[in-house]
């Protein structure tokens, strides 16, 4: 069975995730979620009450597999507009967005306003020495406010 949604781009395929219960886009090239992502979310431990913010999203996989679990809230907060776009259309599409907000902002100048009771992150891989030359080339060194 092929699925589609309007929701779909072109460049995009829309895959399923614990037996259906998840829809996830995902760009046909470039990153494409892996074996980590389940496994954080299988780790994050959460409860009803629980506010959540989740630190560099990306296409919003890890919050959406936390979806089946218990929790008031998340927050995902993303820097790239294309990925913020399609987390957004991935709350969209599982029918999440009363639960899982999609905020694109730079996490350095993120201000939530609140407190959270869960904050997890899936950053990505980056060679030993490229993080402190990207801080660098934004004008910023590690640790500044």
């Amino acid at each position: 069975m092929k699925l589609s949604s309007p929701l779909k781009g072109e460049d995009e395929t829309l895959d399923t995730f614990y037996l259906g219960r998840i829809l996830v886009l995902q760009k046909k090239r470039g990153y494409r979620f892996s074996i980590d992502a389940p496994l954080l979310a299988d780790f994050i431990q959460t409860k009803p009450s629980d506010e959540a913010l989740e630190l560099g999203a990306g296409s919003g996989i890890i919050s959406l597999l936390l979806s089946i679990k218990p929790f008031k809230h998340i927050t995902a907060v993303e820097i790239q507009d294309s990925l913020a776009d399609l987390a957004r259309r991935n709350v969209k599409i599982n029918k999440l967005e009363k639960k899982i907000s999609v905020i694109q902002e730079d996490l350095l100048q993120y201000q939530p306003g609140q407190k959270y009771d869960v904050i997890f992150s899936n950053p990505p891989y980056i060679r030993k020495g490229r993080v402190i030359s990207a801080f660098l080339r934004r004008g910023r060194s590690p640790g500044m406010n």
